[in-house]
Parts: C-alpha cells; structure tokens; sequence
C-alpha cells in the first residue's frame, strides 16, 4: 500500500513539473502564414469593410425600383376660413348649418388629427436602371480590390516569410564562418608560436574573425527586422512561432522560374475595367435624367377632430408622369462631366493594359537574368568549395600559407551569401511575376516543399 502511494504522488508531481515545462512553439510554415494574413492582416480587413461600404451604396440603386411606404400622422388647428371649411369636410362633419354665410366668413377655429399611409411604386424610371447598374459595376470592382487587396498582402507574406528564413540561412553561414575563421586564428597563432607562419598571418586571421563577427551581429539583427515585418504583415503581435532557416534547392527554382503559363487576366485590369464600365454607366443615367419617368400611388388618410383613426378612411389611387424637358445648365453640365469621367475611364483602361505588359515583360526579363545569375553561382560556388578543399588538404601537407587558408574560406563564405541573396532576389521576382499574370501568389507554397534545412545553408 505504501509502495502504491508513493508511486502515485511521484506520478501526480511529474504531472505537474510537466504542465510548468513552456512547450516550445512549432514553426511557423508559409501556409499557416499565409492562412493568419488572410484573416488579420490590416489591408484584407480594410479591404471587406471597403467592400461592405460599396453594398450599402448597390442596396440604395434598388430605390428607383421597390416600392415604398410610409406613414403620415399630424395635428393642426385653424380659424383660416378656407382651411376650417376642408378641415370639417375631411372630418366629414358637414352639414346644412356649415353653410352660413357668417360661419364661412368668420369660421370659429377647429382642430384635428390627420393619418396617412402613402404607397408609392416606380414604374418606368430609366435613369434609375443606370444608377442600378453603375452601383453593381462599383460593388464588383470593390470585390476584385478585396481579392486583388488580399493576393498583393499574400505576395508580401511569402517575401517576408523567405526573408525571414534566409536571413536566417545567412546567419547560420556567417556563424559557420566565424567558427572557421576562429579555428584559422589559432591554427595562425600556433604556426607563430612555432615559426611556421608569420605574425603578418596572425594580424590578417585576427581582422577576419573581427569581420565576420561584425557581420554575424549585423545579420542577427536583420533576422529580427524581418521578423517584425512579418509580424506587421500578419496583423501585428509576436510571431506565433519561428521561422526556419531554409535552403531554396537551385533545381527547385530553376524548374519554378522556367515554367511557363498562360498568363490570366490581372485582376488590376479587370477593376479598371469595371471602374470604367461604372463610369459608361453614370453618364447614361446623367443622359437619361432627360427622359419621362412614371410612378404609381396610393394612400389612405384618416382625419378626425380627436383621434388618429377615428373615422373610415379616404382612398386615392392614380399614376403620376414626369418629364423634364428642360433641366437647366446644371443637368446639362452634369451629363458633360459624368461623359469627361466615362472617357477618361476608358483612356485609362488601355492605358492600364499596356502598362502591365510593360511590367510583365520586365518582370520576366529580370527573373530570366536572375535565374541565369544563380546557374553560374552554383558553379562558382562548387569550384569556390573545392579550392578551399583543396587550400586546406595543401595547407595540412605543409605546402600553403595560413593567409592563403584563410582567404580560400572568406571567399566560400562571401560566394554562399550572395547566394542567399539571389534567392531573395527570386523568390520577389517570382510573386510579382505572379500578380502581373493574374495568378495566386500562395501557389509559391510549393517552394517550401523542399527547402528545410539543418543548420543553415
């Protein structure tokens, strides 16, 4: 029993040491990122309200056309001899004595209470059907700019993700770097010590670790701006896990950045596509402002000397027609400017167009020149870690210096830096080219399908 007791406390104290424990957060993938922007992110939010402001304005347009009811209520008294007659007639309390001549002229003053409920229906109404359509016009353009809105900030995300990861591929690299540079400096300092290399050797190991480290502190730093950009990217707050180093393979980037596809329609050219069909819209509503329109009514009024629904009501029906002939120079100028706002629309639709070409064409060029870039990279690379190989197989049979050591090593580090860089410099290349072809920029998740790494690059 004893036995048994003191197992079960040693059980419930390890549960406990172990619900103390932080749990360590997992990474934090490009997918999962991109999932947290498309709910927080501040533009995709500013974007839906945007979206939800262009609603309110396409439900309004619907007045020209659903009916609409209302309701009148009102109490008046008058000793006006024209309105104490129609007042008492309403009140349906005429009779042969309010026909006296001196109750006529000098009537005593009456009151009442007057209900009305007014039906009101459109039935042709032309300018109406183009506001209605200018509205629609405007709400679908407000939706692209939201998805447009929400592929730019995703296009954002997957640069500052990779930013992030190989800022910390480039730490990882300076910091392998400055363990080789330290074990350079006591190598130098031991061949000084027993006259196999020079001070001269000691002296340049030395300024080598100090650069690196310079280097190695300003790269820890830029890891953490980039942190922060992604964090403001993703809503603001801390980051709700790390981000891995990663190695974006060459392969794996060559085989994205020469893969051709159709290009879609870019979702800029289609909201100014519609903004300018919006425009055509509201010119023929100022156009057509000059047209007859025709309205059906109806009401009921209850008028009585002391309540609100006192008596049977009166009914009225009938159909009213309208037809300005002559608005005067404000709708005249008002047709003029909605036809200037139409035409420079439609400049700028095609002006639109030729500018996406232009960056399209531009975009290609420079990923072309960067993918080019990055095949004799990884040549150099490969010849740059063989010669510090072979640098350092000499080195040990005594037949290099120190200095040349240290320089074969300063180079790979310099040629696998810039390295990370070029993939940047792609990955950006690659999100852009992604807009500008009217596709989806979190496609580019399937970069991340091979790139974790152990370490760094």
């Amino acid at each position: 029993m004893d036995d048994n007791g003191f197992l079960r406390k040693a059980a419930c104290i390890a549960a406990l040491l172990g619900a103390a424990m932080p749990v360590a957060a997992s990474d934090l993938d490009l997918e999962q990122a991109l999932e947290i922007a498309d709910e927080h992110a501040f533009g995709n939010r500013m974007a839906q309200a945007r979206e939800l402001s262009a609603s309110g304005g396409a439900v309004a347009a619907w007045a020209g056309f659903v009916p609409s009811a209302r309701v009148e209520a009102g109490a008046s008294a008058t000793d006006d001899p024209l309105g104490a007659f129609a007042t008492r007639l309403g009140q349906r309390r005429v009779s042969q004595a309010s026909f006296d001549p001196a109750l006529l002229n000098r009537p005593d003053a009456i009151a009442g209470f007057t209900t009305s409920l007014v039906a009101e229906i459109p039935l042709v109404n032309v300018d109406a059907w183009q506001a209605k359509v200018a509205a629609d016009r405007n709400l679908e353009a407000m939706g692209r700019s939201r998805e447009l809105e929400r592929n730019r900030i995703r296009a954002q995300v997957v640069e500052a993700w990779f930013a992030v990861g190989l800022a910390r591929a480039a730490q990882g690299a300076w910091e392998s770097g400055l363990a080789v540079a330290r074990s350079y400096e006591s190598q130098a300092v031991s061949g000084h010590r027993n006259e196999i290399a020079t001070r001269s050797d000691v002296l340049r190991s030395r300024v080598e670790v100090a650069s690196i480290g310079a280097s190695l502190a300003k790269a820890r730093t830029d890891v953490q701006l980039a942190e922060r950009r992604l964090a403001l990217l993703l809503g603001g707050g801390p980051l709700p896990g790390p981000v891995p180093a990663v190695d974006l393979p060459d392969s794996v980037l060559m085989e994205r950045g020469r893969t051709t596809q159709a290009p879609g329609s870019p979702l800029e050219t289609e909201i100014v596509g519609l903004q300018s069909s919006a425009a055509e819209a509201g010119w023929r509503r100022a156009r057509d402002a000059f047209l007859p329109r025709l309205n059906a009514m109806a009401r009921l009024d209850w008028k009585d000397r002391s309540s609100l629904f006192g008596t049977d009501p009166a009914w009225s029906v009938g159909v009213v027609a309208s037809w300005n002939i002559l608005g005067g120079a404000q709708t005249v100028g008002a047709e003029r400017e909605a036809r200037g706002r139409w035409r420079e629309s439609q400049a700028g639709l095609e002006a639109q167009r030729s500018q996406v070409a232009l960056e399209r064409d531009a975009e290609r060029a420079r990923l072309a020149s960067a993918l080019e870039r990055l095949e004799i990279q990884r040549g150099s690379l490969e010849e740059t870690v063989e010669s510090h190989r072979i640098v350092s197989r000499r080195y040990e049979e005594g037949l290099a210096t120190i200095a040349e050591r240290i320089e074969a090593g300063a180079l790979e580090t310099k040629i696998r830096l810039e390295a990370v860089s070029l993939r940047q410099e792609i990955v950006s290349s690659l999100s852009k080219l992604a807009l500008l072809e009217g596709r989806d920029p979190s496609e580019l998740v399937s970069l991340t399908a091979r790139n974790r790494t152990r370490g760094g690059t």
